[in-house]
């Protein structure tokens, strides 16, 4: 045939090859098949001819097949003229498998190489189901071999392991799940036992949903997750490891887990621990901070009684010794001149003066150092203060023709008695500094001041005020604006009016020019 071997020399030679060829086709193990293709005018390939079969071949047909075309004796006609077509037209040799199923009713695997050979398609083929049924026996084997060893494995680990099949509904939801294997650990860390191929709500109906939504979601994404998470099953937590194993096919999952209960309470006791010493060290760090606050107030109070002590012993360095220096020198006086009668009566009208500018000093230095014993405070209405004040004054305003016009004045928790020499203190200034008919206006409101309540109460007058640069140095203990020869007073009035508003939680304040009055600012709790 001039289809295997063109260009023959002769005839006996041809008719050697011939007979070789005949010999070759009709060998049991030869499976050779010549096709010859179809082509219409338009030159598409419509089929194949089987031109040549061999008798190894013709044991896959059960029959000769030889001249039907492959739509007669093939079940996949159109697989195959379409893959015998792309081997024809592009000269490409090509390989493949694929299974059959034969008369014996048994399913044949068969490797296949197509090639072309000048206007034929030759193919070769080998029925290969034997040996893949030896290599399948073969992987079997060794998948078992594996499998025991996990097996072994994992009957050894102290952590329990499972495998499980999550059950989806129609819409994927995972709504339970199947237990497949298990360890011996599995039972000792969930306390079910043969729960081999029973259902997860079977054995356990009020377990979480969210269980089987994790299960879900790694049996259908693939993805592995690592969590810890709380289960009633065991009124405790689990440990979870949890993989896809085939996922796509039987939404399987394999799990790894541990009972990490006391390992949870222990870091709950710990936190609850660390959340009592926190606290606890808040407390004492807010009780350390109060002491402080208080022990800085004391040291202020201190600081306040040091600068008092100081201004004390001035007084009794200077202030008070004055007066009894002068009532000695005209004592001395009065004794060297006792002949002189008028003398002796002036020496005598200037010694009681100085007693009585002695007498006042003490009484002043008494009262300021009283404030700070006083403390009792209690409900106190300041329009009887004010009123009791101006029945005092009642002569000196009178003397003066004074007016005095307050608005109402606020009820406040206070010390009566502070408020009453608070008052007179003040209506005494602006009376001892007037320079023509005293006009003293008392004004008040209620304001916020830092976020609470306070009462502000005015004292203005018309006297002869004082320079800005002073409003600080007029409060302090025995600071004296004007000598005693124009102004008589012991420069404590007005330290005691701040120590008396302090000691309330108030502030006071003073503003003024020379020559057009003063003001005095109070604002006390409300």
């Amino acid at each position: 045939m001039l289809l295997f071997y063109p260009g023959m020399e002769s005839t006996h030679t041809y008719t050697t090859q011939l007979s070789l060829m005949q010999v070759a086709l009709n060998a049991n193990n030869n499976r050779t098949i010549v096709f010859t293709p179809h082509i219409e005018s338009d030159g598409s390939i419509s089929d194949f001819s089987l031109s040549l079969v061999s008798k190894g071949s013709m044991a896959f047909f059960d029959h000769d097949p030889t001249g039907k075309t492959v739509s007669e004796v093939l079940p996949d006609a159109a697989y195959q003229v379409e893959i015998l077509s792309k081997v024809f037209r592009t000269g490409k040799t090509n390989s493949w498998a694929k299974s059959y199923e034969l008369p014996d009713s048994k399913t044949h695997w068969f490797d296949v190489t197509d090639s072309k050979t000048d206007g034929h398609v030759v193919r070769v083929w080998e029925n290969t189901t034997e040996r893949r049924r030896s290599e399948q026996e073969a992987s079997q084997i060794s998948i078992s071999r594996t499998e025991e060893k996990y097996i072994s494995l994992f009957n050894a680990l102290d952590q329990g392991f499972c495998t499980i099949e999550v059950l989806f509904d129609e819409n994927k939801h995972p709504y339970d799940y199947i237990f497949l294997q298990y360890n011996p650990a599995f039972e000792l860390q969930t306390g079910l036992v043969n729960a081999r191929g029973k259902r997860m709500r079977e054995l356990y109906p009020a377990h979480e949903q969210h269980w089987f939504d994790l299960y879900g979601e790694i049996a259908l994404t693939g993805k592995p997750k690592t969590f810890e998470q709380k289960a009633a099953l065991i009124d405790g937590w689990y440990e979870v490891s949890a993989f896809a194993v085939n996922a796509e096919e039987n939404n399987t999952v394999a799990i790894i887990f541990n009972d990490i209960t006391a390992r949870k309470k222990a870091e709950e006791a710990r936190n609850v621990f660390n959340s009592l010493l926190e606290k606890e060290v808040q407390e004492r760090t807010a009780s350390l901070n109060v002491a402080n606050s208080l022990l800085e107030q004391k040291i202020d109070e201190l600081d306040k009684s040091n600068r008092e002590l100081e201004s004390f012993t001035y007084i009794a360095s200077h202030d008070l010794q004055e007066p009894l220096r002068k009532i000695q020198t005209f004592l001395t006086l009065i004794k060297q001149r006792q002949d002189q009668p008028e003398l002796i009566e002036e020496y005598m009208t200037k010694i009681f003066s100085s007693t009585e500018r002695m007498s006042k000093l003490i009484t002043d230095v008494l009262t300021f150092s009283r404030v700070a014993a006083e403390r009792q405070s209690a409900k106190t209405d300041l329009n009887a203060v004010l009123t009791n004040v101006l029945i005092d004054f009642e002569l000196a305003v009178s003397e003066k023709e004074a007016k005095v016009y307050s608005d109402t004045l606020p009820s406040l928790n206070a010390v009566s008695l502070q408020m009453h020499q608070l008052f007179s203190n003040l209506i005494s200034n602006s009376l001892k500094y007037a320079i023509e008919k005293p006009v003293i206006t008392i004004t008040s409101k209620i304001i916020t001041e830092n976020g609470r309540p306070m009462a502000q109460i005015i004292f203005e007058d018309n006297g002869i005020g004082f320079e800005p640069k002073y409003a600080d140095q007029i409060f302090r203990l025995f600071k004296r604006l004007h000598g005693r020869s124009e102004y008589q007073g012991s420069g404590i009035g007005l330290s005691t009016c701040k120590k008396i508003v302090e000691q309330h939680g108030g502030t006071i304040s003073a503003r003024s020019t020379y020559g057009n009055g003063a003001a005095f600012t109070i604002l006390l709790p409300y």
